[in-house]
């Protein structure tokens, strides 16, 4: 089935739909491919996640007032970020990063030092296993590794987490250590993700850890 833009943005927000409609079509058909191509085993890595990740960063790319130029970069990176799942699940950022990069050439109009930028952006956001939980290498690098693990700060926690879990193959009270983990060694790359995210964050610590101890 052919699935056009307006389809999978319908009931995105109007800012998230009008940044989507500026750019061209080439770039943002990956959507369509994401919703229509992804393997339904994909609980949480799926266009739903990507369509939230791309919220978040126009939330904190307005918190943060960056320029229209930041945007739309941060913009593609994020709807590029887990492209690379159509290909496989481990190691898949840097398909991702590749696959963005390509779909910039083809459009034109954007500079190699944007296209790297983009690029770098993606790779970042690779979900480290020891130490901090991502490490940012560009100045908007920040923004799209807040967006992409928002959830930890967000009402949302507990509903995201099952599908982690249930993607992972892994039990739910299996996975609530590894999600305590997780967020004990996270920390916000962006002042406006620390100002958008980190009280509930805290919030889902401690009710995460009295969960544990139930």
């Amino acid at each position: 089935m052919d699935i056009k833009l307006n389809q999978v943005i319908e009931g995105c927000d109007d800012r998230l739909r009008l940044e989507l409609q500026a750019l061209p079509e080439s770039m943002t058909s990956i959507l369509a491919t994401l919703k229509t191509e992804l393997h339904p085993s994909l609980d949480y890595h799926n266009v739903g996640h990507t369509l939230d990740v791309l919220d978040q960063v126009i939330c904190l790319a307005d918190l943060a007032q960056l320029s229209e130029r930041e945007r739309e970069l941060l913009v593609v990176a994020a709807m590029y970020h887990d492209a690379g799942f159509l290909h496989q699940k481990a190691l898949n950022e840097p398909i991702g990063a590749e696959l963005a990069a390509k779909a910039m050439s083809t459009a034109g109009g954007y500079t190699k030092s944007e296209i790297k930028t983009v690029k770098h952006m993606i790779l970042d956001t690779t979900l480290l296993m020891d130490d901090c939980a991502q490490i940012s290498n560009t100045d908007l690098s920040p923004y799209l590794l807040d967006a992409d693990l928002s959830n930890l700060g967000r009402q949302c926690f507990w509903e995201q987490t099952e599908a982690v879990a249930s993607e992972a193959g892994i039990a739910f009270s299996d996975f609530l250590p590894i999600s305590l983990g997780l967020m004990q060694r996270h920390s916000w790359q962006s002042d406006a993700g620390d100002q958008l995210y980190e009280q509930q964050k805290q919030r889902n610590i401690t009710d995460l850890k009295l969960k544990l101890n139930q």
